[in-house]
């Protein structure tokens, strides 16, 4: 794969050497990598490493810098065709994306650091079609302020090269160059020095005659450069000063980190610095201008790592606070920094290799294929898109990632409510699902017409007119002369004459009708529906995957989930049927589960606002937890954290089977009893998942299925695991059979 790898320089900072870190291990790795930046003391390394870098102002936001980096870049990645464009900062970011949308390329970012927003750089931001975020806190924080899915964001690690940065570093280099003492005892803080990353080496500083008093050999050594450091050269002159000697050395930027930290006793940092001190097995002090975590070891790990390593939200950093932690470290026996040390060792070691980094990457590049798409021939997904359903959703993606598996280079154009947030989630073009005439002049481009996922074809739990609009929709698309494909549907029920006209009509009009469930095929052959070209596959959701641990356990702390704690999740809605006292039966059978089982019920609106008002008022009622509106993949992460799952909603059922969780369905729909079949048959036991009626609903109910469920949970999780992962087997089947009719129109045309 060729990449380009864009950002503002490579001077000393944490970023940077993430940057080159991880251009020299995909190089490694056999990828061909150029760096396009203003340049600095690591171009050097890269250059050593057969990377080549290209020159460009991408460090200033001036007219003229960016106008100058804008025609460099393009003219660069005209002439070298990468398939990845990747910007490591947020100026690059912007340049990059302006191009992304002239010439056609994979674009993606990373977020290393969280900065001040105001509404231009809002405006104004690209994070790429992904972005790979160093923390969770971090991917919070583009969530927060950009309003980025969650699901376009990868979260990766500051990957350390552990023979670089060991204990059988010698330093003796470093030592004898700043004449040194090799007998002190030494603090090394390394740290960038500008405005906005300087507090703890100068509150070093401040720290440092008491500590001195204390410690008559200390040394504090200070490595970095930048735009304060005249201000903290002062307040190590004034230390200097006050103990009448000088023991506090400001060495400047230097590339030979690796050497300054081997030289020290403990290290004082926060991000790349302390994991690399971590590496070397040196005792570490967590301190910079996000916070304050103080000495670093095993009960500090959790925090530490969600804010990676930067102390975000922890007490300020103080000279206090830094003389006491120092004074308890260097006063400690050499066995237990020893002790500390391995255990920092340990942590880079399962958590914070280059080789993880790298992996990571490889990852996100991956769910970005490279694809040059033509702008005739494409494919139209409808669906029940852009009106805040998860399951639909979801579906939309699954169904455009299953596309790209198969045909990367094909266009996809999604019909949607909400058509621009559409696009920007699912990287695709999107039309609003009402303009006629936008959807007709976009059939005459295209070669095939998708029903993507959901009951569509139905009128039972909907009307005539929303069947009537999919039908339509169906049959204009044969008229225009493309291929029209039901791509894992339920169908039905479709009631009344009207409706069964209209769809048998649309059905028969078909050239592939792949179905969801064995129900749907009995609606077809009740229809009366004439056609050959039906195959019974599975619902596309089955194969969504769980959010990575790491955001979950973010997900789980940010939502007031204890991880220690026992949970039932419910997914439920208003309709018609319900008894009348459906709601005090939902909060009695939650009392009876907290009492004896200590169930804490979580509510989940899994439509926003439909379901929003009962999932509030059952939380509030029961004292259980609403949970904010959540991704597929995120919601099946939580979902594997609860003991089992009640569920109205169909998705939410599916969502759970893919967490390995058991489910209770709530049957409003034969969709529900479908689903509940379709599973039992997989797991091999009918009687596997009792549906109940909400017709007939009571607590008395739900708390028998509960139970047996608790009594049973381990064979019915491995069961329904089990099931769901047959089921996304057989799913997979859709694109298959999307890419087999996509062939044969294109051998009909010609």
């Amino acid at each position: 794969m060729k990449i380009l790898m864009a950002t503002m320089k490579l001077d000393i900072g944490g970023a940077e050497t993430h940057i080159v870190e991880l251009c020299r291990e995909l190089a490694r790795r056999g990828h061909q990598i150029v760096v396009a930046s203003n340049g600095g003391v690591y171009v050097k390394t890269l250059e050593e490493c057969g990377i080549r870098h290209v020159k460009l102002p991408l460090h200033n936001k001036r007219a003229s810098s960016v106008l100058r980096s804008y025609l460099g870049l393009k003219k660069l990645i005209k002439a070298e065709n990468f398939d990845i464009v990747h910007a490591h900062a947020r100026i690059p970011a912007f340049i990059c994306g302006r191009l992304k949308k002239q010439l056609g390329f994979r674009f993606i970012t990373t977020a290393h650091w969280v900065f001040k927003v105001n509404a231009l750089w809002r405006a104004i931001a690209d994070w790429g079609e992904r972005c790979v975020a160093v923390s969770a806190d971090i991917k919070q924080y583009l969530i927060d302020n950009y309003s980025i899915c969650s699901d376009n964001i990868s979260i990766t690690i500051n990957g350390i090269d552990t023979e670089k940065f060991s204990s059988s570093i010698d330093p003796a280099p470093f030592i004898k160059e700043l004449g040194l003492n090799p007998s002190a005892k030494r603090v090394v803080c390394v740290s960038r020095i500008d405005r906005d990353r300087s507090r703890a080496p100068i509150m070093l500083c401040r720290a440092a005659p008491a500590l001195k008093k204390k410690i008559p050999q200390l040394e504090i050594v200070i490595v970095g450069g930048g735009n304060d450091f005249d201000r903290l050269k002062e307040a190590a002159e004034e230390a200097n000063a006050a103990a009448g000697e000088r023991f506090v050395i400001l060495c400047g930027a230097r590339t030979d980190i690796n050497l300054a930290i081997a030289s020290a006793d403990v290290v004082v940092g926060v991000s790349r610095s302390a994991l690399e001190a971590m590496a070397a097995e040196k005792p570490c002090i967590l301190a910079g201008n996000e916070g304050y975590l103080g000495i670093f070891d095993e009960s500090k790990l959790e925090l530490a790592i969600n804010t990676n390593f930067c102390c975000r939200g922890c007490e300020p950093t103080t000279a206090e606070a830094l003389e006491r932690d120092l004074a308890a470290l260097l006063f400690t026996e050499k066995k237990g920094l020893a002790k500390l040390g391995a255990y920092n060792r340990g942590v880079i070691m399962r958590h914070y290799s280059v080789s993880r980094m790298a992996d990571d990457y490889e990852a996100a590049y991956a769910k970005l294929k490279p694809y040059h798409p033509a702008k005739q021939g494409g494919i139209i997904l409808s669906g029940y898109y852009g009106y805040r359903n998860s399951g639909d959703d979801a579906l939309l993606g699954v169904i455009v990632g299953a596309i790209r598996s198969v045909l990367p280079d094909m266009p996809v154009v999604a019909l949607s409510k909400t058509p621009k947030q559409t696009a920007l989630r699912y990287g695709i073009e999107s039309v609003w699902r009402f303009n006629l005439l936008s959807i007709i002049r976009l059939m005459r481009r295209s070669k095939l017409f998708v029903n993507g996922g959901g009951t569509l074809i139905t009128n039972a739990m909907t009307s005539t007119r929303s069947l009537w609009y999919y039908a339509s929709l169906m049959r204009l698309a044969k008229k225009l002369g493309l291929g029209v494909m039901l791509y894992a549907n339920g169908v039905g029920p479709v009631v009344g004459e009207l409706g069964s006209r209209i769809a048998k009509a649309a059905l028969e009009d078909c050239d592939v009708i792949s179905l969801r469930e064995e129900l749907s095929l009995s609606e077809l052959e009740r229809l009366d529906v004439k056609n050959e070209n039906v195959i019974v596959t599975a619902d596309p959701a089955f194969m969504l995957e769980p959010c990575d641990p790491e955001w979950l356990a973010h997900l789980l702390l940010r939502e007031g989930l204890d991880q220690n704690a026992r949970y039932v999740a419910f997914a439920l809605r208003r309709c018609e049927g319900l008894t009348k006292n459906f709601e005090d039966e939902v909060v009695k059978a939650c009392k009876v589960l907290q009492s004896r089982y200590g169930l804490v019920p979580v509510f989940y609106a899994m439509q926003r606002p439909s379901d929003t008002g009962l999932a509030k008022s059952l939380a509030a009622k029961t004292g259980g937890r609403f949970i904010s509106e959540l991704t597929a993949s995120e919601l099946i992460g939580v979902l594997s954290a609860c003991e089992f799952t009640v569920g109205m909603r169909l998705h939410s059922l599916i969502y759970s089977a893919v967490a390995g969780t058991p489910v209770v369905p709530l049957s409003y729909d034969v969709k529900v009893d479908a689903l509940a079949s379709c599973l039992c048959k997989e797991i091999g036991d009918p009687e596997a998942l009792r549906p109940i009626p909400v017709g007939s609903f009571t607590s008395e109910a739900l708390v028998s299925e509960a139970e047996r469920l608790i009594a049973n949970r381990k064979a019915m999780a491995q069961g329904i695991s089990a099931a769901a992962k047959a089921l996304a087997d057989k799913a997979g089947m859709n694109a298959k059979l999307l890419a087999s009719l996509m062939e044969r129109l294109k051998d009909e045309k010609a």
